[in-house]
């Protein structure tokens, strides 16, 4: 297409403006520059540009949409340079990391507790969450970070097999000591993993035929019991550390010292213990108590098979598994976690049900391109910041988020993308955004979790909310202790999932309840507080200077002539403090522009 929204674009572009024509639709003018850096930052770190970045980026990178007396081959050697290097310095960043990292989490369930009516810690789960963030700040190849998770024990990367074991179990204590309930609980802790590979990274709800064939896809209850064969060597529970070179790297890591608390040495991990393996059946009715015929670890008969004996050494069994599923020529997986970072860019994964590609599944919005940017994982080394870079320098990122009424008429949802679908943010960047805005945020990585809730040692925990917080509180909301079935008491309200079950996409609810909450907070009013005594400390004595810092600091821009005349208002009779938390309850602060 001679389109400019194509020609000046990348091959991204290309699909989505065929789509677009398909549909009576046109792409969107390009972003003002404060727009497009906030967006990319907050997509990308969880946390905003400062002032100064925001100054330096809009005094290079010129809009068409404003300068439109520019052309294209100007705007082509100034502003696509200066946006290239700001893509490349996000990707770069250690931040990055810490944010893509619970996207993940999510999908697997990550927990530091076992979860169930008993809920007691899991104090080594940790090295598994600092792992993940490493591997993605690393740009390890998808592939290679796939066939770690499964086989890290062999490769002296322990703590990378906690994906194994990331779900909710009932463990030694918890359940009845009758061979039934003995027998139901291991059951369970194997279904877990089935589903953690099964939807996870397969994007199939091989779960379903635990007690029938699926009712929808071509997965049989044979096929679901020789999947959990795959897993009948492992136990959840902590296996000893062993120093290699690898995990000296991965300690460097987590020794960071961080307020409060000095370096951390385990010599254990929560990553899983691996037996050999005992015979595998096919339970009727998913019954332990009532096992038919004996079965061997393979994939679904669907996809082939893998060959393997009964008897096959348990290592052998995830190495082979681990082999399969990032084969080029598996159909599923590059797939799958291309449509999870397509999601997270765009707000819905081109497939909306990324962990279900099977028939129950949403069909893609554009199965071309699903298909392309697969391919090009593979050709480009399986590197998912190379998929990024792709996504965040296409113009269909780049496009203004304003409703058009003719377009809304068509597309409502903006599911092709004729605009950048605003949102609102996740708990994690609300809460670090504040912290940043404010300035206390402490960016110290790895080592345990900080306490979002008092502490206790009931042997039923109780997880109560703190009502006050300090230093010890202020680090990213990644590394907060992340309790099953308890949500923070302000944040939490906010669509935080329960680390109970996969949550491959949180819901974006707008209730009266997020609304009380921040404005309402002990914590909001906190960091109201330490914004206003930052605009105090950084503006000088001047009420206006004041309040234009704190718009800059919070929105990245200069408030407007009405804006400063009604802050002005309401500092004069309530104070600055009172301003900021305006400002942290506004809804310009709360969304992805």
């Amino acid at each position: 297409s001679d389109d400019p929204f194509v020609a000046t674009g990348n091959a991204i572009d290309a699909f989505i403006f065929a789509a677009l024509v398909r549909k009576g639709l046109a792409p969107s003018p390009p972003a003002e520059p404060h727009t497009l850096i906030r967006r990319a930052y907050l997509d990308v770190h969880g946390l905003p540009p400062g002032p100064e970045q925001v100054e330096r980026f809009a005094s290079t990178y010129v809009s068409p949409s404003l300068h439109p007396s520019v052309s294209l081959s100007q705007r082509d050697r100034g502003s696509e340079s200066a946006y290239a290097a700001l893509v490349d310095s996000l990707l770069a960043s250690p931040r990055y990391g810490e944010r893509w990292a619970s996207h993940w989490l999510d999908v697997i369930r990550y927990g530091d507790t076992h979860g169930f009516e008993v809920n007691t810690p899991r104090p080594t789960a940790w090295p598994y969450r600092d792992y993940v963030i490493q591997s993605l700040n690393d740009d390890k190849p998808y592939d290679r970070f796939i066939v770690e998770q499964l086989t890290g024990d062999q490769l002296g990367i322990d703590p990378a097999t906690g994906f194994l074991v990331a779900a909710p179990a009932l463990l030694g204590g918890q359940i009845g000591k009758d061979e039934a309930s003995q027998r139901q609980a291991a059951a369970d802790r194997l279904h877990e993993m089935i589903v953690s590979v099964g939807s996870g990274v397969m994007g199939l709800t091989v779960g379903c035929a635990r007690c029938h064939n699926h009712k929808f896809d071509p997965i049989s209850q044979r096929d679901y019991y020789q999947l959990q064969a795959m897993f009948a060597g492992i136990e959840y529970g902590e296996r000893p550390l062993p120093r290699t070179p690898r995990n000296a790297v991965f300690f460097t890591l987590s020794e960071t010292p961080h307020i409060g608390q000095p370096g951390v040495k385990l010599s254990k991990v929560f990553a899983g213990k691996f037996v050999e393996a005992k015979p595998s059946h096919r339970l009727y009715r998913g019954d332990p108590m009532q096992p038919r015929e004996q079965v061997s670890p393979d994939v679904p008969a669907i996809f082939g098979s893998l060959k393997l004996s009964a008897d096959t050494p348990e290592a052998d069994r995830r190495a082979a598994l681990a082999d399969w599923l990032v084969d080029p020529k598996n159909p599923l997986t590059a797939r799958v976690i291309v449509n999870r970072i397509w999601q997270h860019h765009f707000g819905r994964g081109l497939v909306a049900t990324p962990s279900d590609f099977g028939a129950m599944g949403v069909p893609p919005t554009h199965p071309e391109l699903l298909d392309w940017l697969a391919a090009t994982l593979i050709e480009r080394n399986w590197s998912l910041k190379e998929m990024h870079r792709l996504i965040l320098t296409s113009n269909t990122y780049r496009q203004a988020n304003r409703p058009r009424d003719e377009a809304l008429a068509i597309d409502a949802q903006s599911q092709y993308l004729w605009r950048f679908p605003p949102r609102r943010l996740d708990m994690e960047p609300i809460r670090d955004t504040m912290l940043a805005t404010s300035g206390v945020l402490d960016l110290s990585m790895g080592g345990p979790g900080f306490l979002l809730f008092k502490p206790n040692t009931n042997y039923v925990r109780v997880y109560d909310p703190k009502e006050q917080w300090g230093p010890a509180e202020w680090r990213r909301m990644v590394y907060a202790h992340r309790v099953r079935m308890a949500v923070d008491g302000v944040f939490g309200a906010f669509d935080c999932p329960d680390a109970g079950q996969p949550t491959p996409a949180r819901s974006r609810s707008t209730t009266g309840i997020q609304a009380l909450n921040l404005f309402n907070s002990g914590f909001v009013a906190q960091q109201a507080e330490l914004l206003a005594q930052r605009a105090e400390r950084e503006a000088d004595c001047d009420p206006l200077a004041q309040i234009r810092r704190v718009w800059m600091l919070a929105y990245g821009r200069e408030a407007g002539d009405d804006e400063l005349a009604a802050a002005y208002r309401v500092g004069a009779e309530f104070g600055l403090p009172a301003v900021c938390r305006a400002v942290l309850n506004s809804n310009e602060f709360l969304f992805l522009p």
